[in-house]
């Protein structure tokens, strides 16, 4: 499972790649000042994984984002990963997205839409296998794996590929038809004492929140396990021994 191969079909590239791809130039150029324009949220976000890494630190698994757009939090986590695994990094980060926007007329845009995502099919398309790759070439030796294209087909086609646990999973899907199946798909390879965190739960213009509380309900868990996280993520999960086996029983 090497590299990040465009989906079939895929543009490639998008209207504005060229002008970001210079940006990504200047900033490679300008990093020591980079931190002066950090967003808060981007600060605040980042600071709330580095913790969370550091308590997940001898739990096993890899790391997984769904929804990982411009690759950007896949830099962090990559980094953030380094530096609590240091000195030998050990976790795979895996960035699912199509990498081209919601797409018109597939499985997963279907869903955003009978979900009435905040994103229409189309949108979300400034981005690019090639725009992530190149923030990735700033950090040699990372650990970041992109798995282009329709989550619907892709995750259970890596899952039977890739054996390991998962550690830390990060759902930024939006829909929430696609993020139950998500949770369908990867629920048996979470690790005890691992993490599941949902960006948009119980937010405005998204349905992610729907999915999570019918996954829950399917396996007779409790929302009361969700906590509530800073804006990014909205809430989370951690994995327990005794959350898999009521989840189990349930089935």
């Amino acid at each position: 499972m090497k590299g990040a191969p465009v989906p079939e079909g895929a543009p490639q590239q998008f209207p504005d790649e060229e002008r970001d791809l210079e940006r990504l130039e200047l900033l490679s150029m300008m990093s020591q000042d980079a931190a002066a324009f950090i967003p808060r949220q981007l600060l605040e976000k980042t600071l709330f994984y580095y913790e969370q890494l550091k308590l997940l630190k001898d739990v096993p698994g890899d790391i997984v984002e769904f929804g990982a757009h411009r690759g950007t939090f896949l830099c962090v986590l990559n980094d953030l990963a380094a530096l609590v695994d240091a000195p030998s990094p050990f976790r795979d980060i895996l960035g699912f997205d199509t990498f081209s926007g919601f797409p018109a007329s597939n499985q997963m845009s279907q869903a955003a839409r009978t979900d009435r995502s905040f994103y229409a099919a189309g949108s979300a398309n400034d981005t690019s296998v090639r725009l992530v790759n190149r923030k990735l070439e700033e950090r040699p030796g990372h650990r970041v794996q992109l798995i282009a294209g329709d989550v619907f087909e892709t995750l259970p086609r890596t899952l039977a590929e890739w054996p390991n646990k998962i550690a830390l999973a990060i759902c930024d899907l939006d829909a929430g038809s696609v993020t139950k199946f998500v949770l369908e798909q990867i629920w048996e390879r979470l690790s005890p004492g691992g993490l599941i965190c949902f960006d948009e739960y119980s937010r405005n213009g998204w349905s992610e929140t729907t999915g999570v509380d019918a996954f829950f309900k399917e396996r007779g868990l409790s929302l009361a396990l969700l906590k509530k996280g800073p804006r990014a993520p909205a809430a989370y999960v951690r994995i327990s021994d005794d959350i898999l086996a009521r989840a189990a029983v349930s089935r």
